[in-house]
């Protein structure tokens, strides 16, 4: 069934029709993320990500597995994504998706300005050069770079915020994973401390049907 939307709102209303932050702190589904200082990013290598910024503590692990997955034989992974100003943010989520989605439904895809875990460097979307068409799409979920990540992320540190049947109610995004440090002293655990306990993954992350309809579980990060 696809998803029913309102008449078209002019676009510089299109975030002037936000929702109040709920009582348990959450905007259209997503928790909320304060920006991290300049001092705290640096850029990333060409042989991890191009023009992207990524919080320092977590670049030697993303580097690291970007590395393995070369050595593993999965060569077309790369990084569409990492830290997201403010401004950025806001761009995205309030120009993003068709002119005729509310603000509920575009949050589906996207987060709000200051509700993204982006704006912490520690999150990263990954894709698939095999499948340009997935690029931030749920059929990423059945590339062989995905099933690689769900089998080797949590190795580095990594794991996917946003999985099927996710109890924080955000849509599942098999491209969008955090970085939550090895051991438990890493700030990143304090970050999404909130999120990781009051929605914690389920236990097993179901892999999207693929198109000859067969559905395959994946281990659990």
């Amino acid at each position: 069934m696809g998803i029913a939307t309102s008449a078209a709102a002019p676009p510089q209303d299109r975030c002037k029709a936000l929702e109040p932050v709920g009582t348990d702190g959450r905007l259209l589904g997503h928790l909320p993320y304060a920006g991290v200082s300049a001092q705290a990013l640096a850029p990333s290598p060409p042989s991890v990500a191009e023009n992207c910024r990524t919080n320092r503590e977590a670049l030697p692990d993303l580097a690291a597995l970007m590395a393995k997955a070369r050595a593993d034989g999965i060569t077309t992974l790369y990084v569409v994504s990492c830290h997201r100003s403010a401004q950025r943010q806001r761009t995205l989520f309030c120009t993003g998706g068709a002119p005729s989605l509310t603000a509920a439904e575009r949050a589906r895809q996207v987060a709000p300005a200051g509700f993204s875990e982006h704006a912490t460097g520690y999150a990263v979307d990954f894709a698939d050069r095999k499948a340009p068409a997935c690029v931030v799409e749920q059929c990423f979920g059945a590339t062989a770079a995905s099933k690689w990540l769900i089998a080797n992320a949590p190795k580095f540190g990594f794991e996917l915020s946003f999985p099927d049947g996710n109890l924080q109610g955000v849509v599942y995004e098999p491209w969008h994973w955090r970085w939550i440090g090895r051991d438990e002293t890493a700030t990143a655990r304090q970050i999404f401390n909130d999120a990781r306990t009051r929605f914690p993954a389920p236990a097993s992350q179901p892999v999207k049907p693929s198109e000859s309809g067969e559905t395959t579980a994946a281990p659990s990060p």
